[in-house]
């Protein structure tokens, strides 16, 4: 998966502490400092990495990508793109 190859690439250069956790099929779970701000630098992060415009038969698509939030699993919540979150890369 090209996708957590790039995260894994990024995690050692966070400030967040991530760690990812677990990987099955389509998934992968990680953990992270808990404050708001760490929770979207990690969310974009995961979305930024697992994004991969895919070219077959000359045609480009990208497969989309949820990113949930959440203490466990029963209270996962989508997590929304804030606007006014900046992350340096």
């Amino acid at each position: 998966n090209m996708g957590l190859i790039k995260l894994w690439e990024r995690v050692p250069t966070s400030e967040y502490h991530i760690k990812i956790l677990h990987q099955v099929h389509d998934s992968i779970l990680v953990q992270c400092d808990d404050v708001p701000h760490a929770v979207s630098h990690v969310a974009w992060l995961l979305r930024e990495c697992l994004t991969i415009p895919l070219e077959i038969n000359g045609r480009t698509f990208v497969i989309p990508v949820d990113v949930k939030v959440g203490y466990n699993w029963e209270d996962l919540e989508k997590w929304k793109d804030p606007a006014c979150v900046q992350v340096a890369s």
